[in-house]
């Protein structure tokens, strides 16, 4: 009684194997399995120099991001990435030097990478209006992936 069960279960073995197989080369397996991989770790500096677009509206040069531009605010993204162990971030900067695209550019990742709750706050109602209007959906709408997130 044990030998044919034993039997039976080496050739249910068998079996499940030749299966799987053959369905290791199908297309539909390798999208599947494509789709379930884990990304590359990238920094928040690596992502927008990835997938990044400035919107013409609100960007002097619109395209693609370009941290090379700004390379006092690599630091400052590679800080705010999910990698680095940093707890707390202080900085003192001028006006008008981009940390508003350092803002969009984590939240993007976090929308896009790793999401997670996330609450933006102006000074006033009415700055946020201006920021959502001329920053944030332009910026959103030059990536219809993101925003399908």
């Amino acid at each position: 009684m044990k030998k044919k069960l034993k039997a039976k279960s080496k050739t249910l073995k068998h079996k499940i194997k030749s299966k799987t197989k053959s369905a290791d080369r199908s297309p539909l397996y390798e999208a599947f399995a494509r789709e379930l991989a884990p990304r590359p770790p990238l920094s928040i500096d690596e992502w927008a120099d990835q997938y990044r677009v400035l919107p013409e509206i609100s960007a002097h040069e619109a395209g693609l991001w370009r941290t090379e531009r700004f390379p006092f605010l690599r630091r400052i993204m590679q800080l705010l990435s999910p990698s680095d162990p940093c707890q707390q971030i202080v900085v003192m900067k001028g006006a008008q030097l981009g940390f508003t695209e350092c803002a969009i550019n984590y939240m993007f990742y976090t929308i896009d990478y790793s999401p997670a709750p996330m609450l933006y706050v102006q000074k006033t109602l009415v700055d946020m209006d201006v920021f959502v209007k001329q920053r944030f959906e332009p910026s959103l709408d030059e990536m219809p992936d993101l925003a399908a997130r």
